[in-house]
């Protein structure tokens, strides 16, 4: 089962990733001293000392801005009979579907899936997809596609999961 984020959330993230793309480009242009358009002979012959500022500067937040545009559109919650694959901004958590114990609805709009460790000691990865403060208006825009979203995978946890007799009831 896939759950992504809305799409107009999705969409804010890849744009949100432009900022360091068009940042990067201002800044290795001054680093440069090249005039916009950027032209291919600007790049031929750099100067030398220009070159290494530009690069320490342009290169991290290219990175940045790329990623934040490609990982855009997998934020949200694969969930295979193996393992829960949780996609945030910058980062994905991969969570034994054996391991999982349920989901955690915060006061201020926070969703997080409960699971043991092999420590058994119990963890709490935030699900940034359906997260959102409730008295933001990003949580009035996406309130019934993130709620239909946390209870399609509550169902999902409960039919594909059973804790372990030997945990406490209370973590069952």
């Amino acid at each position: 089962m896939e759950l992504r984020a809305d799409p107009v959330y999705r969409l804010g993230y890849a744009v949100l990733g432009l900022f360091p793309v068009l940042l990067a480009l201002w800044c290795i242009q001054i680093a440069l001293g090249v005039d916009l358009p950027f032209r291919s002979e600007d790049f031929r012959q750099p100067p030398m000392e220009r070159l290494l500022p530009a690069a320490l500067v342009g290169a991290p937040l290219l990175a940045l801005g790329f990623l934040l545009m490609a990982r855009a559109s997998s934020i949200g919650v694969t969930c295979t009979d193996e393992v829960i694959e949780i996609s945030g901004r910058l980062w994905t958590r991969n969570v034994p579907t054996s391991r999982v114990t349920g989901i955690r609805r915060g006061l201020l709009g926070g969703v997080a899936l409960r699971w043991k460790d092999q420590k058994g000691q119990s963890r709490l990865t935030r699900i940034s997809a359906f997260s959102a403060f409730p008295f933001s208006r990003k949580a009035v825009l996406f309130a019934e596609h993130n709620a239909r979203c946390v209870d399609a995978l509550e169902n999902w946890i409960d039919q594909h999961t059973s804790p372990p007799e030997s945990w406490p009831p209370q973590y069952r």
